[in-house]
C-alpha cells in the first residue's frame, strides 16, 4: 500500500509540474516589437507634387495585448550624430502605434533636404526590443525639383502611372458595382478611396493579399528596378502583379504589363 501511495503521490506531483510548466514556458517567451517606415516616403524620398502627406513610422508589438511606450526622435543634420531631439511620443494600443512624419515645416512649406528619424522603445519586462535603426528621408520641394531634369521626368512618369492606376481601379469598382450594386466595394480589407495611387500603400495591399512577408515587401517598396523586384518576389511574382492591378475576379494580369509601369527603366 505504501508503494502504491508513493507512486500516486509522485504521479500527482508530475502532473502538477507539467500543468504549471506550460504557462511558465509560454510566459517566458518575450513579446516582439517591430518598427517600419511606411507611406509615400518608404523609398527614402518625399517629393512635393508626386507624393502625398502620408509618411509614417509604424510600431507594432506581438502579441497585441502587450503594449509598449516609444518616442520618435528627429535629426535635421545627418552630419551631427548628437543633434537628435524628441519629436513625438506615445504608447501602442492594440499592438500598434503610428507616428506621422511631417511633410511641411512650421510655415506650411514643403520641407527640403535630408531628415533622419529613429524610434526609441522603452524597456519593459517580457519585451524583446528591436535593434534601433535610423530612417533617412530626403525631402524634395517642387522648387528644388524644377532644375532637375531626371527628377522632373520621374515625377511625370509617377503622375502618369498614378492616373492609369486610378483609372484601372475606378473601372474595376464600376465592374464590381454592376455585379453587386448593393454592396460596398472593398479590396485588401480597406475601403478604396478616390485619391491618387500611393505606391507604398498599394504595394503593402498587394503583399497582404498574397501573404507576402512584410520584410520582403519593404525591400520591394525601396527597390527601383523591375529585375530586382522580380528576384525579390520569386515564385510569387505573377500573383503579386495581379493583386496589385486588382482586376475583376478571375482575371490575371501578367508582370510584363505591371512592372514596367511600377519600375520604369532609367533611360526609357
Amino acid at each position: 500500500m505504501k508503494i502504491r501511495n508513493l507512486l500516486a503521490v509522485v504521479a500527482g506531483i508530475t502532473m502538477i509540474a507539467a500543468v504549471d510548466a506550460a504557462p511558465l514556458s509560454a510566459a517566458a517567451k518575450p513579446a516582439t516589437v517591430k518598427v517600419l517606415l511606411t507611406g509615400d516616403c518608404a523609398d527614402g524620398e518625399h517629393v512635393e507634387g508626386a507624393d502625398e502627406d502620408d509618411c509614417e513610422i509604424l510600431v507594432t508589438v506581438s502579441p497585441k495585448n502587450k503594449n509598449v511606450s516609444a518616442r520618435l526622435e528627429i535629426n535635421f543634420d545627418e552630419d551631427d550624430p548628437d543633434s537628435w531631439e524628441e519629436f513625438d511620443a506615445g504608447r501602442t494600443r492594440g499592438g500598434r502605434l503610428i507616428f506621422s512624419l511631417p511633410a511641411m515645416d512650421e510655415d506650411e512649406i514643403w520641407m527640403d533636404g535630408v531628415v533622419l528619424y529613429r524610434v526609441v522603445v522603452k524597456r519593459a519586462t517580457g519585451v524583446k526590443l528591436p535593434k534601433m535603426r535610423e530612417y533617412r528621408v530626403e525631402y524634395i520641394s517642387a522648387l528644388a525639383a524644377e532644375g532637375d531634369e531626371d527628377l522632373a521626368e520621374e515625377m511625370a512618369e509617377d503622375k502618369e502611372f498614378n492616373e492609369e492606376m486610378d483609372k484601372s481601379q475606378q473601372e474595376n469598382k464600376q465592374f464590381i458595382q454592376q455585379q453587386q450594386p448593393n454592396s460596398d466595394i472593398k479590396q485588401g480589407g480597406q475601403q478604396q478611396s478616390q485619391g491618387r495611387f500611393s505606391k507604398s500603400a498599394e504595394f503593402n495591399r498587394a503583399c497582404g493579399a498574397i501573404g507576402f512577408p512584410q520584410a520582403d515587401c519593404q525591400k520591394l517598396i525601396e527597390t527601383k528596378s523591375a529585375s530586382d523586384a522580380e528576384k525579390i518576389l520569386g515564385s510569387k511574382a505573377e500573383a503579386w502583379c495581379t493583386a496589385l492591378a486588382a482586376p475583376p475576379a478571375g482575371m490575371k494580369v501578367p508582370c510584363s504589363m505591371v512592372l514596367p509601369k511600377v519600375f520604369p527603366p532609367i533611360n526609357g
